[in-house]
């Protein structure tokens, strides 16, 4: 009930684990900023937390999230909503993007179970950017002529592995390719350069050299 009657400008901070009864939503063009403080929230069977702005009118609404602590459900952006956890480490069950939403993922160790990116198309998209920790399974499940690279969703200068290798910058993401799973973001070591000096993992260019050390 704080999330949802939160004021614009307000910051929730927890100060203990909390179990959510009812599901909160962040909408009417409010900016809501939710402090996790080292604990966690579960819920009572089906709830979510869902940031929603207006398409028609192009309303936005921003849930921040910071600090750390486990989020056991899914979160969810939709229809003009902005999510940002560029703050926050710990772990989330589910992130869902759904119809034009922006994502601005954490920086360091913060893990995403999943990230659902659904009903997306070419004239109507939000954005992503995707500049550190992990992310067990990222699917796109999306209309049926749909397609994004996976250096679109990537901060300048990051990479993507998926285990132990480098994945490549044009990697397409596609219906009949719709899933990636066991990803790390992290700063690209511009290992993989091209013969016209472009980085194969970041999109990099005008790298004019490389260097190695014998033995």
């Amino acid at each position: 009930d704080a999330l949802n009657n939160a004021e614009d400008g307000t910051t929730v901070k927890l100060l203990g684990d909390v179990s959510l009864e009812n599901s909160a939503y962040i909408k009417d063009g409010k900016e809501v900023t939710l402090n996790l403080n080292g604990h966690n929230i579960t819920r009572a069977n089906w709830q979510i937390i869902q940031v929603k702005g207006n398409t028609d009118d192009g309303t936005k609404a921003k849930l921040v999230i910071t600090g750390s602590g486990e989020i056991r459900f899914n979160v969810k952006a939709i229809g003009g909503g902005q999510l940002d956890m560029s703050g926050w480490t710990g772990t989330a069950a589910c992130v869902d993007l759904e119809d034009v939403c922006d994502f601005v993922g954490p920086t360091g160790d913060g893990h995403l179970d999943e990230l659902n990116i659904s009903n997306w198309r070419s004239d109507n998209k939000g954005t992503i950017l995707l500049q550190g920790g992990t992310i067990g399974k990222l699917w796109l499940n999306s209309f049926e002529s749909f397609q994004m690279t996976l250096g679109s969703l990537l901060k300048p200068g990051c990479a993507a592995k998926s285990g132990s290798e480098y994945l490549p910058y044009d990697h397409a993401i596609s219906q009949s390719d719709n899933t990636l799973n066991n990803l790390t973001i992290e700063p690209c070591p511009h290992t993989g350069l091209d013969s016209s000096g472009r980085c194969t993992y970041c999109g990099a260019t005008g790298f004019v050299a490389t260097v190695t050390k014998d033995g």
